[in-house]
């Protein structure tokens, strides 16, 4: 037997389950919201420095008239319609992403004297795997960053590693200096 005590019971049960559950679910969109708004600072902060430093390097070429200065162009054209097209989307191809990263490096071999060794390998299945568009850029370039000299020997290494439904990226490259000089830092990136 149901009273109008219990009605209002359960009405007050019911009204405190759906405002939890409407804030909870508001709760997570600002969540998404929040992260995929520093997701998209960090890509803006990314692009111009890369930007920068790949026209530097092209310059250099033309400079000396290389014969490498076209296809430079071309990897630079079509890294940036990447970032500028692609990056913009929630997921792509890790083929994709892959093949960004191979141009990425071939850009960087143009300022890189015969003192630094890369290594660049991908392992596993890539077919139909997607991942977040510039994902593994951070590390990628700041193992180009803080690993390469023209005085001493330094080698990077980039592993891409694909098993099942897991993947793994490794980066290492030999650090040149124990100390970041601050005042040289653009305060761009991570840590």
């Amino acid at each position: 037997k149901f009273t109008s005590a219990s009605y209002k019971v359960r009405f007050v049960v019911i009204t405190i389950v759906s405002l939890s559950l409407f804030y909870y679910e508001r709760y997570q969109l600002l969540r998404l919201e929040k992260i995929k708004s520093e997701l998209n600072a960090l890509k803006a902060q990314i692009n111009p420095h890369f930007l920068f430093n790949s026209l530097n390097s092209i310059y250099g070429l033309s400079l000396i008239n290389s014969n490498k200065t076209s296809d430079s162009i071309l990897k630079l054209s079509s890294l940036m319609r990447y970032v500028l097209s692609e990056s913009n989307t929630d997921l792509v191809y890790l083929k994709q992403e892959i093949e960004y990263i191979y141009n990425y490096i071939d850009l960087q071999k143009i300022r890189l004297s015969d003192k630094t060794t890369i290594k660049y390998t991908t392992t596993g299945d890539i077919a139909d795997q997607k991942v977040p568009p510039l994902l593994f850029m951070n590390f990628i370039e700041n193992a180009f960053k803080y690993g390469v000299s023209n005085e001493v020997n330094t080698s990077i290494r980039i592993i891409i590693q694909i098993q099942q439904k897991q993947l793994t990226l490794i980066v290492k490259n030999d650090k040149i200096c124990e100390g970041i000089n601050e005042q040289i830092s653009s305060n761009i990136g991570i840590t």
